[in-house]
Order: C-alpha cells, then sequence, then structure tokens
C-alpha cells in the first residue's frame, strides 16, 4: 500500500462509522512525533453534489482526522493559538492534507509514512476493527431504543446494502419530533395544564436550553447541544435542517427526552406553587 492509497483508505473509514454512537481513535509515534487518529461526527462544508459551481454547504457527519503533537521529554507539546488544537481532516483532495499540515505544524505526513509505513498501516488495520466492533455495539443500542424500521435499514447498511426510503437521521428526527408530545408535554400539562400562573419562562442549564410560553396557547422550546426541538400547540417539530444534525446527538436527545420533560415540568411545578402561595398571603 502506498502513501496515496493508505491516506484515502482513511477518508473513506467514516462510511462505515455512521452507526458508531463513540468515538473511534488510535495513536502512534515515533521520535518526538507523536500523531492521534480521530474518527468522529462533526459538522464541515462539504462539497454541494446538487451544485453545478462547485460550492460547499455545511454537513454532519462521521469524519476522519489527524492530530499532530511533538513529545518533547515527556511533555506533548501543541500550539495553544492554533484553533483547530493540531487537528486537520483527512478528506478529499488528500493533497490538502499533506500541504496543510507542513504550513501550519511543518510536519510531513508522507515523510512519516515513508519512513514508517508498517506503523502506518497497522492504524489503518485497527481503526477498521475498531470501527467494526463499535459499529456492531451501536446497532445493538439501536436496535433497543428505536423501531423495527430503523433496526431493518441500520441492519441492511451495516451489511454492505442500499437502505431505501428515509434515512436514519431522518427516521431519528421523525422519532424525536413524534414523542416529544409524550415526553415533553404531557408532563407539563400534569402540573401546569391549564393554569396560567406561568405565562413565560426561559431556562439555560448547562447544554440544555428551554422557553415556556403559555398564553393563548402552550409553546415549548427546547435547545440541546444544537438539537432544536419546537412544541407549537398541536405538534412537536425538530427545527432544524437534517444535514448539520448529528446522528449521536440526535439520539441521545431522544433517550433524553424522559428526563428532560420531568426537569421541566418540576421547575414549573415550584414556580407555579410560588405564585399561589405569594397571591395568597
Amino acid at each position: 500500500m502506498n502513501y496515496n492509497e493508505w491516506l484515502r483508505a482513511l477518508a473513506k473509514l467514516p462510511k462505515s462509522a455512521e452507526f458508531c454512537l463513540a468515538d473511534v481513535t488510535e495513536r502512534i509515534s515515533s521520535g518526538n512525533h507523536v500523531i492521534n487518529f480521530l474518527i468522529t461526527e462533526a459538522k464541515g462544508s462539504d462539497l454541494d453534489t446538487t451544485s453545478r459551481r462547485g460550492q460547499k454547504k455545511d454537513i454532519c457527519r462521521a469524519r476522519t482526522y489527524i492530530t499532530y503533537y511533538q513529545d518533547r521529554d515527556g511533555q506533548e507539546v501543541v500550539d495553544i493559538n492554533d484553533p483547530n488544537g493540531g487537528r486537520t481532516e483527512i478528506t478529499e483532495p488528500i493533497v490538502e492534507v499533506e500541504k496543510s499540515l507542513v504550513r501550519d505544524y511543518s510536519f510531513s505526513l508522507h515523510e512519516f509514512f515513508l519512513l514508517n509505513s508498517r506503523l502506518c498501516e497497522s492504524v489503518l488495520s485497527s481503526l477498521t476493527t475498531k470501527i467494526t466492533v463499535i459499529s456492531e455495539h451501536s446497532k445493538a443500542v439501536l436496535e433497543s431504543q428505536l423501531g423495527d424500521e430503523i433496526v431493518k435499514m441500520v441492519t441492511k447498511r451495516l451489511s454492505g446494502g442500499d437502505e431505501e426510503g428515509a434515512s436514519l437521521k431522518e427516521m431519528l428526527i421523525s422519532q424525536v419530533s413524534d414523542k416529544m408530545a409524550r415526553y415533553i408535554v404531557r408532563p407539563i400539562l400534569r402540573v401546569a395544564g391549564s393554569d396560567e400562573q406561568v405565562r413565560e419562562l426561559a431556562i439555560t442549564d448547562g447544554d440544555l436550553f428551554w422557553r415556556y410560553r403559555h398564553i393563548d396557547k402552550m409553546e415549548i422550546q427546547l435547545n440541546w447541544k444544537g438539537v432544536q426541538l419546537h412544541w407549537d400547540g398541536k405538534a412537536g417539530y425538530v427545527t432544524n435542517n437534517a444535514a448539520v444534525l448529528c446522528v449521536r446527538d440526535t439520539f441521545l436527545c431522544l433517550v433524553n427526552l424522559p428526563s428532560f420533560g420531568e426537569m421541566i415540568a418540576g421547575k414549573l411545578a415550584k414556580l407555579t406553587q410560588e405564585q399561589i402561595n405569594a397571591f395568597s398571603r
């Protein structure tokens, strides 16, 4: 395997990692050069295949990154002013990977490969094995949480087939939208009902932001790690563009909906009772 074949293989690995609900990592070193490989979901600008002018659009998908360090006396050194933290995406055109590393870190990945080809090939083998294991585990998690329709699609995709119909991301979005009524709205109605003591409230709690509004009708907005939900009084919606949503975050949002609903309901119940107590004094 030559350098270009190796780099292209690394760039293609994310296609096998679409169902990985955990990061896939590997590290190699030679001399004072330390390289971390990471496969994870992240937003980036990809070529828009529907555009005739070569335009790009933001997409969240599994991507392969290389992070370069220097090991000096046992201390990993990276430029603290580097906005990427030393991280470079391995993607087409692969010639840009080498240019970027030489320009930003004075490090030639090509030369490193020529001197350590077996070590580099072992990284590709290890990452491929890890992706298989994590994908199978992720498949089991998805099967336990999602419906038969998604199970069929996941199984078909993992076996190398082409799925039909909606994508995994679209199915997850549909699941989150549908279950908002049960896990978010129902607990809130249980404590608030038609009571309008608390008419409007917005709270940020860590990664979770939610806004409750009850004037003519009850409206709820919820934002968790970029997944934006809206209840308009009749139905729930994920308001994000599907392309910029990460599968992992959307899945975790689905899993956490019951706890989000109970937390919001508990806060509203407490504030409503405080309003009633203040009015009765």
